[in-house]
């Protein structure tokens, strides 16, 4: 009988100890469903990444469009985290934004370029990485279950389009001074 009990007590307290790290995960993600959570929390790490990456476009740069594409990214991505900031917290969720391993192996990358080899390599991460934003946004505007976060998206989308067309120009213009 004592046994039964001891084991009894260690079933419930394995529960309470589940049940509680589920209750901490939920509560991470607020009122937001699970798809529009992963959408947030990604869309936050992304635009810290775009930060990031912005400033060290205008320490290592060496073309002026480069570092005036670093400077909007920094600018404009700030001011779409802030927005979305607000919005996650109305919605009593949070997100760290915390770089994953292949953000780190990223900006450890171009932090050690400089000059035509960075900004290269930095427009060329700016072109595939915002047009995969763009796939993202549009999904979640399309698609998302909160009418907030929908419209976060869906607006922020003429902004990254906007950062696609200069990405690409800019890249452009590389190529045509690179083969000159």
């Amino acid at each position: 009988m004592k046994s039964i009990l001891v084991t009894s007590l260690a079933v419930l307290s394995t529960v309470i100890v589940c049940s509680r790290g589920i209750a901490q995960t939920n509560d991470l993600q607020g009122q937001l469903s699970s798809k529009d959570f992963k959408f947030v929390k990604a869309a936050v790490e992304g635009g810290k990444m775009e930060v990031t990456l912005g400033q060290i476009a205008s320490q290592n740069a060496q073309d002026p469009a480069v570092r005036e594409f670093g400077a909007k990214m920094v600018q404009d991505h700030q001011a779409a985290n802030q927005e979305l900031i607000q919005v996650i917290t109305q919605k009593g969720a949070t997100v760290t934004g915390t770089p994953g391993w292949l953000d780190e192996r990223t900006i450890s990358h171009l932090q050690g370029l400089k000059g035509t080899e960075f900004d290269k390599a930095y427009m060329k991460d700016m072109v595939s990485d915002h047009r995969d934003d763009i796939k993202e946004f549009q999904k979640e505007a399309d698609n998302g279950d909160d009418p907030d976060v929908k419209n976060f998206a869906s607006k922020t989308l003429a902004t990254l389009q906007e950062h696609l067309r200069m990405a690409l120009d800019t890249q452009a213009k590389l190529s045509s001074s690179a083969s000159k």
